[in-house]
């Protein structure tokens, strides 16, 4: 019996010492070695996670709409889920997000956060499509030199003014990144791409881009924009301004209602230009100034059959294609430059 008991005790100290999980439960949070696994306060308003934690799983904050503000020092990666799991607005209380050693942000992480104000990341390099996409009180954004950016990253933070650095290898400006924000100006020395869209809608009021040669479909269609600088061998989409007048740029306008830009006629407010416009045997003709060498057709779309007739004395050639689609307009006479 001794001997059996002996055996007993010594199998007990063994089953004791053998490896086990860590695991911290409390009735807030549940922990397990170096994961956050799940939050369950529904009415704190602040989470600090321990500094031994080094990841988060996507159901951790899961419709914790109490949450206002979260911080963890050592956890390196963000899963797109978080703030958004099963559902959109999941943490949709959120304000305040301090994560210094993430360096990536994924797609549409913070996306729809309506109340988010400040994220504190400024380890990040890498920001995905969509990643702060639809933030509009988001101001104090504080992230490192990025190195990546994807399309509509900042569409809609209509209340960021800073935009983040861009490292020297970013050339391009992708889809949709600054439409609908709150940036005033924008200057960069190493782009030469403005992607579709890229300030539309946007505050933005003056563009420093000296190198850029392409400039895609709306990308300038921001009604505040007053000053641009581009190279002046760009390629410029025919609707960069938008397609419509009441998108443009008020301020690119002239006196004589006319958008020109690097002596290219963009768009036309009707209002303004009825001293270019004269009337005769139902014929109405637009006579433009010498100093437009080209006319972009897109110009006369939203001015279907109200405009028969062009005169361009500073535009030396239209190629069939765009004079085929002049006709579609109602425009079926264009006089240009004569040589004397």
């Amino acid at each position: 019996m001794k001997k059996f008991r002996k055996l007993f005790i010594l199998g007990t100290l063994m089953s004791i010492s053998a490896p086990f999980a860590l695991s911290a439960c409390s009735l807030d949070q549940t922990i397990e070695n170096d994961t956050y696994v799940q939050f369950r306060s529904h009415s704190k308003t602040e989470l600090n996670i321990p500094d031994h934690v080094t990841k988060i799983i996507p159901s951790a904050l899961f419709l914790k709409h109490k949450l206002q503000k979260i911080s963890a020092k050592n956890i390196f990666e963000i899963p797109a889920e978080l703030f958004n799991y099963a559902t959109k607005g999941a943490t949709s209380g959120l304000k305040s997000v301090n994560f210094p050693s993430v360096q990536k942000v994924e797609k549409e992480t913070f996306k729809g956060l309506l109340n988010l104000e400040e994220v504190i990341m400024p380890n990040v390099v890498e920001v995905e499509q969509g990643a702060f996409e639809n933030t509009p009180k988001l101001k104090n954004l504080q992230l490192g030199t990025l190195t990546k950016i994807a399309d509509n990253a900042f569409r809609k933070t209509k209340s960021l003014i800073d935009t983040p650095k861009f490292a020297s290898s970013i050339t391009q400006l992708p889809k949709g990144i600054f439409s609908e924000s709150a940036i005033k100006s924008f200057k960069n020395e190493n782009i030469t791409t403005i992607g579709e869209s890229a300030f539309k809608k946007s505050e933005i009021e003056e563009i420093n881009l000296p190198n850029v040669v392409k400039v895609d479909k709306g990308a300038f269609a921001a009604l505040k924009l007053k000053k641009i600088n581009i190279s002046s061998n760009a390629k410029i989409h025919s609707e960069a301004f938008g397609s419509k007048s009441s998108q443009a740029p008020k301020e690119l306008f002239n006196n004589e209602g006319l958008l020109v830009f690097q002596d290219t006629l963009f768009l036309i407010d009707l209002d303004k230009a009825k001293n270019l416009i004269t009337s005769k045997d139902k014929i109405v003709t637009l006579t433009l100034p010498e100093n437009i060498k080209s006319i972009n057709t897109f110009a006369f779309k939203q001015h279907k059959g109200k405009i028969n007739k062009i005169i361009a004395p500073g535009v030396k050639s239209i190629d069939d294609e765009d004079f085929e689609q002049f006709k579609k307009l109602g425009i079926s006479e264009i006089v240009l430059f004569k040589k004397s």
